[in-house]
């Protein structure tokens, strides 16, 4: 094989390396957008969550204010525990941003 066959290769390779590398960041730019969209999903439904949980702890609330004896600690778990559910939303949310802010 003479020079020309061999520029004739490496012209090829280089080629097929460009048309390769095109490729893998169409399928990133995919991939990130993909993520984007489902991250801005899952953050769409924690915050109908956290809005659906602060409701319920307002109506809980009203509820307290003439409840008594063992139903006020009852009514009272309630209410604790849908803070507790809308902290851990709140964290999921600044977790969801910090990964996300790595894909940008």
């Amino acid at each position: 094989m003479g020079k020309e066959g061999l520029e004739g290769i490496a012209q090829r390779s280089k080629e097929a390396e460009l048309e390769l590398n095109a490729e893998l960041e169409e399928h990133l730019a995919e991939g990130k957008r993909r993520y984007h969209e489902n991250y801005e999903e899952d953050n769409k439904r924690i915050r109908q969550n956290i809005a659906e949980r602060k409701r319920e702890i307002a109506k809980w609330e009203r509820e307290l204010s003439g409840a008594h004896g063992r139903y006020k600690d009852f009514v009272q778990g309630i209410i604790d525990n849908n803070k507790t559910s809308i902290a851990e939303d709140e964290k999921r949310i600044r977790q969801n941003d910090i990964f996300s802010s790595h894909w940008a």
